[in-house]
């Protein structure tokens, strides 16, 4: 195991759940990122969003990236139950693709606000074992009150620890959109995603998703392809192009290639 051997994905919550449902699975997105994930045949970290289940529940009770101690607990117990919830139609979904997982509770990545580098290296440990480990977003506690760490934050944080060789971003969309907003049968995705052309990019706004949707990621992206990883974004509903893009053919789909890679 090392970390030229090591892929992140991120299985978008638009992907994995119905977000025009609150608490509904998009079950067939999932099995086909998930039988993507199982043909990869190389180390594998997992994280994945909250979709209608965690971002529908946080924004009835105003919860955000920005700790509060003015929050309802119960918004807290509510939105942690529903991440819980996916957590376990995602491990199962995986499992029966014959993916052997390890769920890894987010607040063990944390110490406070601050990354716990100790356990984040624990997650090397998973792999090198044979497994899976599988985390997401959730709400923590700080001494500021309580905030989500999103799973697109956990991404860029685990990435600096561990140096995959790549990041994806397994989308229920080919990639990124000059207007996701407007996507037709013709629309296509940007192939190439850099600091110069990334604030031409127009985003869509969804009200449940309380970490910034599409913005984040490409904030997100850029910030790790700076710092030396390839990222890409691909659709996880075609398990032959997510396949690829897992071991770096972007064929169909969007890179933001890293500066010194």
């Amino acid at each position: 195991m090392g970390g030229k051997g090591l892929t992140i994905v991120k299985l978008g919550g638009s992907l994995i759940t119905d977000k025009n449902s609150p608490m509904t699975l998009d079950a067939s997105g999932l099995v086909s990122a998930a039988s993507a994930l199982a043909n990869l045949g190389g180390d594998l970290i997992v994280i994945h969003g909250g979709g209608s289940f965690g971002h529908h529940v946080a924004s009835k009770y105003g919860l955000s990236s920005q700790p509060s101690k003015k929050l309802q607990i119960v918004g807290v117990f509510k939105t942690r139950d529903a991440m819980q919830q996916l957590n376990i139609e995602v491990l199962t979904r995986l499992e029966q693709q014959g993916i052997h997982t390890y769920s890894f509770p987010p607040i063990a990545l944390m110490d406070g606000r601050k990354p716990s580098t100790g356990n984040i290296a624990l997650l090397k440990q998973i792999v090198k074992a044979g497994l899976t480990p599988v985390t997401y977003g959730d709400v923590l506690p700080s001494p500021r009150g309580f905030y989500i760490l999103s799973g697109d934050g956990i991404v860029q944080m685990i990435t600096r620890e561990l140096r995959p060789r790549r990041i994806v971003f397994a989308l229920d969309v080919d990639g990124i959109y000059p207007n996701p907003k407007a996507i037709s049968p013709n629309s296509r995705p940007i192939p190439v995603i850099n600091a110069r052309n990334a604030p031409q990019i127009g985003t869509s706004k969804v009200t449940s998703d309380v970490t910034g949707g599409i913005l984040a990621k490409l904030r997100v992206g850029l910030t790790i392809a700076k710092e030396g990883t390839d990222v890409i974004f691909a659709s996880g509903r075609k398990p032959e192009v997510l396949l690829k893009a897992l071991k770096g053919d972007v064929e169909q789909g969007t890179i933001i290639p890293a500066l010194n890679g």
